[in-house]
């Protein structure tokens, strides 16, 4: 089984979650790791961010309240850039290294939407790691 299929209709089952029920939590909580191409993308007419540049070339990105490309009404302004930040794309869950990570901090994954999907990752042989 190619982990990636299950991956997408995992994020798939949630993406209507994340904007009526979370309300985007994930893009409110005030800090991103990006690459520069992602970086520039993301703060396009926002000045006032902090990045740091970590020794892996990419930026963690600090601001106050949410994401600069998040709206008033929780809208993600790149979310159909095919350039979007990976960890936008990627979010709740990461495939990493053949070992499949899962974001605790998400509230699909806190109140067990996520699930079966990741129990039939589990099945399937992979370990699942909560971060």
């Amino acid at each position: 089984m190619d982990p990636t299929v299950l991956i997408n209709r995992a994020k798939k089952k949630i993406s209507r979650f994340c904007m009526d029920e979370c309300h985007a939590y994930c893009c409110r909580k005030g800090s991103m790791k990006i690459t520069d191409e992602e970086f520039d993308l993301v703060t396009h007419s926002h000045g006032a961010l902090r990045p740091e540049k970590g020794a892996d070339g990419k930026f963690s990105l600090f601001f106050q309240g949410h994401c600069p490309a998040l709206t008033d009404d929780n809208m993600c302004m790149v979310h159909k850039d095919k350039k979007r930040p990976r960890i936008c794309s990627d979010f709740p869950i990461f495939l990493i290294d053949g070992n499949v990570a899962v974001s605790k901090d998400c509230t699909a994954v806190m109140q067990g939407i996520l699930f079966p999907y990741l129990k039939e990752l589990q099945m399937a042989g992979y370990r699942i790691a909560y971060f």
